[in-house]
């Protein structure tokens, strides 16, 4: 019962974030309100909404009437955060079961279709030697790369001239730290703008655009309230 209630909380914080992120231009609508997808990440690509499948250890997609479609499937493995790349190229990370927990994966847009049955095969390790590597996303303007450690509470950044050459250890000159926070990071995502939102537990942090601009997180508001207006 604790994991499923802890789930819902993620997945509430993931479609109040998502609603911010669908970018401004694409005038898509979804024709519904919920989905029993038991997700703790999202991500939007393509005309689809991809959801990490924490409990039954898949990726699917759900299309603009609720249709649910599963793109891959891990056995054992538990997906937990999710985001493509300007080129189609998804990433993803695991929690807790079944793979490790200290890096990122990447399957190149060529090799992303439905039904992928085994991974491993497909996936490039991109990020190594964390500690439990949680959430990642691009930023929408420069398409730098971003990403969390949950243990650390620390959000790292490489930037997109930087983002090649993998796997890339946390250690390297490439990767940069841009803050420590009083809390876990556990899924990281960006508005249209380029302001960046992470979320624990039932909380989400706001680090605006301006604030990181120099490289580093300065001052987070954290318990930020998501409504209509902002």
């Amino acid at each position: 019962m604790k994991v499923k209630l802890r789930m819902r909380r993620i997945f509430l914080i993931a479609m109040a974030i998502f609603a911010m992120i669908l970018p401004i231009g694409a005038q898509q609508t979804f024709a519904f309100t919920s989905a029993n997808t038991n997700a703790s990440g999202l991500s939007y690509h393509d005309g689809y909404i991809y959801v990490a499948n924490f409990v039954d250890s898949k990726i699917s997609k759900i299309s603009d009437d609720g249709t649910i479609t599963d793109v891959i499937n891990f056995n054992n493995g538990e997906p937990y955060s999710l985001d493509f790349d300007s080129e189609g190229n998804f990433y993803y990370t695991f929690a807790y079961i079944g793979y490790p927990i200290d890096k990122i994966y990447k399957i190149s847009s060529t090799d992303f279709s439905e039904g992928i049955g085994n991974p491993a095969e497909i996936s490039t390790e991109v990020i190594t030697g964390g500690v439990f590597l949680y959430g990642l996303a691009f930023h929408p303007i420069t398409g730098d790369f971003y990403f969390g450690d949950y243990v650390l509470k620390k959000l790292y950044t490489i930037s997109k001239k930087d983002f090649n050459d993998f796997p890339i250890p946390v250690t390297s000159p490439k990767v940069h730290e841009i803050g420590t926070m009083p809390y876990s990071v556990s899924d990281i995502a960006f508005d249209s703008i380029g302001n960046l939102y992470f979320s624990y537990s039932s909380w989400i942090t706001k680090v605006t655009a301006d604030d990181f601009a120099d490289g580093h997180i300065d001052n987070p508001i954290h318990n930020y309230v998501i409504t209509a207006e902002n």
